[in-house]
């Protein structure tokens, strides 16, 4: 391609289900989904058709991996950025090179159990959209974590069921806060269970250094070199998504290509910049209508 291009993948909640199937009808997609499904011992092609299946984040995860995985290989494009939003950064792992396919969905199915465990109380996930100017009110209350930074206007907030019943009135500029369907108060301090287990895994994978420039959701910048603290810290801190696609541009990235089962990271670069080209790649259609 001419211009500077980046890969974005989706992360847990951009699920759909029946997603990736299409794809299938490529015999080393096929492969894939088979050889994966072996090793791990879940099956794949059954887990994507169950609804209750997508809506566990210990299978959803995997689940979603593979399907952006899939896409990727499919379109065999090499970008010169990549960056993934929440889980999405494994895909971009992936894509950089730094983690093989078979190291990433291991981490990511243990990941997803760790997670799962840490969920000892009740919490939740809402995306506050409006002027985020006065996002701090909402922030200091107790128990209400910074999760998500997705645009100038849509953060996302976890926290206790409690702690949210206490915002009585919000603060100005806050248009609403939209309930997320996620099991829990994601990349927040509620997560500080999963650390240790997932730590045990991190330890037994070695990673590469970067192969195209590669962009992480905790400091929200490129970076040369991929750390554990790195992706322990990812669990417990706020996806610095905006961040991402701001550097992204002043780096020189003109085509954003969204990689996954949804589109909504297309519509949200747009937001923030209106400039540049984006195309979302969700199934075999959308690959062949590419213009390129």
């Amino acid at each position: 391609m001419s211009t500077k291009t980046a890969f974005i993948f989706g992360g847990q909640g951009s699920q759909v289900i029946e997603m990736g199937l299409d794809c299938l009808t490529v015999p080393s997609i096929k492969q894939l989904w088979d050889d994966v499904s072996f090793r791990t011992g879940i099956d794949f092609i059954k887990a994507v058709q169950d609804e209750a299946m997508l809506s566990k984040t210990k299978t959803v995860q995997p689940l979603i991996l593979l399907v952006q995985e899939s896409l990727r290989r499919l379109l065999k494009l090499t970008p010169n950025a990549t960056a993934g939003q929440s889980l999405g950064e494994y895909n971009a792992l992936i894509a950089a090179g730094v983690l093989t396919f078979d190291e990433a969905i291991k981490l990511v199915i243990k990941r997803g159990i760790a997670m799962n465990q840490a969920l000892t109380e009740k919490t939740i996930m809402k995306a506050a959209l409006g002027d985020l100017s006065s996002l701090d009110e909402l922030l200091n209350i107790d128990g209400l974590y910074l999760s998500n930074l997705n645009s100038p206007s849509q953060a996302v907030i976890g926290g206790s069921e409690k702690a949210f019943e206490s915002v009585t009135e919000l603060p100005f500029g806050i248009k609403r806060l939209i309930l997320l369907k996620t099991e829990g108060a994601f990349h927040t301090p509620y997560m500080r269970g999963a650390l240790p287990p997932f730590e045990t895994a991190l330890n037994e994978v070695t990673f590469k250094n970067p192969e195209i420039n590669l962009y992480q959701n905790v400091s929200g910048q490129k970076e040369s070199k991929i750390t554990k603290e790195s992706l322990l810290d990812h669990l417990i801190k706020p996806v610095q998504f905006y961040p991402i696609i701001k550097a992204m541009i002043d780096d020189g990235i003109k085509t954003f290509i969204e990689i996954g089962p949804s589109s909504v990271l297309s519509k949200t670069i747009q937001q923030i910049n209106a400039d540049v080209t984006v195309h979302a790649v969700t199934d075999l259609a959308s690959i062949h209508a590419l213009p390129f």
